[in-house]
């Protein structure tokens, strides 16, 4: 799998109204896995941007 399609799936997580586990759950995704995609995609973002860190759609 290429960090393209790593970066895609973090961004999918994030715009889901589900929480990183549910939504790792529902696609059969290892949640460290996907862990890890999102800590690397955050720091490659904060280094770039100085984005704020964000694992995935947060509810209230």
């Amino acid at each position: 799998m290429t960090n393209s399609d790593k970066r895609a799936l973090v961004e999918e997580c994030r715009k889901s109204a589900m929480t990183a586990k549910e939504w790792c759950a529902s696609k059969g995704i290892n949640y460290s896995t996907y862990m890890q995609w999102a800590s690397r995609i955050n720091k490659e973002d904060r280094n770039a941007t100085s984005k704020p860190m964000q694992w995935c759609q947060f509810s209230n």
